[in-house]
């Protein structure tokens, strides 16, 4: 297992893996830094993802556990009161040169980490591990797809490829679908309701009902998922519940689950094949 790398104030932790998967926790630090004013961006959120960090430990033991492998890790430590990094830099930053350093210091490592597994593996799942708390409980997979979107492909109403944060998955794969990715039985939303843990979009859960909140994904997942000069790269935001699942209870059950669920999804989608598998 690889040891943390941090940017030299301490305030972005590194950890490079060996799996094609890149997993980013933009938003669960707790560091505030003096001199550094509460961001004021118009309907700005400073609220953080509270025990994102945690749970990506977990989900990093649970991958060495059943694969003798781990995904690559960015965590930023700063609380998002200070710096926001699921958006571009002025947003983030509200401007203030003091987060300058930090924000590329963040996006630096993934895309160091991006770049490491396409030139091992050919691609990267990239993920943008998040918390929320609306009140159905369940995982929302963000697709860089509104709710909306989400009916009207599923009822087969928009058919382009190209809106999506997989687009480039359907790419490599021809049998792969857009409808299949999303709502198929072998969907990752699907995977993960086959553990125990109910997820939106799948076959159970195809799209959020009228007003029902839903976060379709944000700034980094479009950024690193479907701008043109990243053709290799594939993936979805996560926003995870607390109670059972961030909880302190909930952090281990879910992590195995989820690393079972990405191992099915990238077998099931890819040629990539995982080595050991431990499932006791």
């Amino acid at each position: 297992r690889s040891s943390s790398i941090f940017d030299k104030e301490g305030w972005t932790e590194y950890i490079g893996g060996d799996l094609p998967i890149v997993i980013s926790v933009p938003h669960g630090g707790s560091t505030k830094v003096p001199g550094v004013p509460p961001r004021n961006w118009p309907n700005c959120c400073n609220e953080p993802d509270w025990y994102t960090i945690e749970l990506a430990r977990e989900i990093e033991k649970a991958f060495f556990e059943q694969y003798n492998q781990i995904p690559s890790f960015i965590i930023c430590h700063l609380h998002r009161e200070i710096i926001d990094q699921n958006r571009d830099l002025a947003k983030a930053t509200c401007n203030n040169p003091l987060m300058k350093t930090p924000w590329h210091s963040f996006h630096n490592y993934i895309d160091d980490a991006i770049n490491k597994s396409i030139d091992k593996h050919g691609f990267a799942l990239y993920m943008d591990l998040h918390g929320q708390s609306h009140p159905k409980s369940r995982a929302e997979l963000g697709f860089v797809l509104t709710s909306e979107e989400l009916k009207q492909i599923y009822n087969n109403e928009i058919v382009d490829k190209n809106i999506f944060s997989c687009r480039n998955l359907l790419q490599r794969n021809p049998k792969a679908g857009l409808r299949e990715i999303l709502f198929g039985e072998k969907s990752f939303g699907k995977r993960l309701g086959e553990e125990g843990f109910l997820a939106v979009p799948s076959p159970e859960e195809k799209y959020p009902e009228k007003d029902e909140p839903f976060y379709w994904g944000g700034y980094n997942t479009s950024l690193y998922t479907t701008s043109p000069e990243r053709p290799h790269v594939f993936g979805w935001q996560v926003e995870t519940t607390f109670k059972g699942v961030r909880d302190e209870n909930g952090r281990h059950p879910f992590s195995s689950a989820f690393a079972r669920a990405v191992c099915l999804f990238l077998e099931d989608w890819t040629d990539y094949r995982f080595g050991q598998v431990n499932l006791q």
